[in-house]
């Protein structure tokens, strides 16, 4: 059981390194507003196809994320790759249990990227996870205000709204198959960020179950 249970630390170290990979502004979702619980860890892939602004397509990319439940109710996690920049995160869940019939949590994340169109930047992500459940089926919504700063004089690039939703059907307490659509759009007058839109399916697998 502890081996298994290394096996999310690990991808958690190799999540940590892509923090410094270039990446899109795109919201990441496949995550319904249930926590994990206590010892518990889940590792999502996904590919995801990605338009900017609905001209300019950039074709399929692959992502991972994970997640372990520090307590109960919260979860820290981690994204990276994929049509959304990588980054850390906690989220807390403040309504609802594992098993009632809706769920919302809270979370806050942070990240850094070197960027391919732009001077290195930090970001912060504030999200909501809402969530209806049926047996094996999930439908979720994933608000989220984030905010970028160039690293250069701390200067405040752009803030975004973004929102991702899709379902997930579980097969077994230990995999999950996901389908999502996201968009974002920059709240600024700001050239420099613009407005993907992205969908995809994901592949969960739970630890420790």
């Amino acid at each position: 059981m502890q081996r298994i249970f290394l096996i999310p630390i690990a991808l958690f170290i190799l999540l940590g390194s892509s923090l410094y990979t270039s990446g899109c502004i795109a919201p990441y979702g496949f995550e319904t507003g249930r926590a994990l619980g206590r010892g518990k860890a889940e590792v999502t892939i996904d590919v995801s196809s990605l338009r900017i602004d609905n001209r300019r397509e950039r074709g399929l990319l692959f992502g991972v994320a994970g997640r372990i439940g520090l307590t109960d109710k919260l979860d820290m996690g981690a994204v990276g790759g994929g049509a959304a920049l990588p980054y850390f995160f906690f989220r807390q869940q403040v309504v609802g249990d594992h098993f009632s019939l809706t769920a919302l949590s809270i979370g806050a994340g942070a990240g850094f990227t070197q960027g391919r169109f732009t001077d290195p930047m930090v970001y912060l992500h504030f999200p909501l996870y809402y969530s209806v459940h049926s047996k094996e089926l999930a439908w979720y919504l994933t608000p989220q205000y984030s905010v970028f700063f160039l690293t250069k004089g701390n200067n405040r690039l752009a803030s975004v709204l973004s929102i991702s939703t899709g379902i997930e059907y579980s097969f077994s307490s230990s995999i999950a198959l996901g389908l999502n659509i996201g968009f974002a759009k920059p709240l600024d007058n700001s050239g420099n960020l613009l407005s993907p839109f992205t969908s995809g399916i994901g592949v969960k697998f739970r630890f420790n179950n």
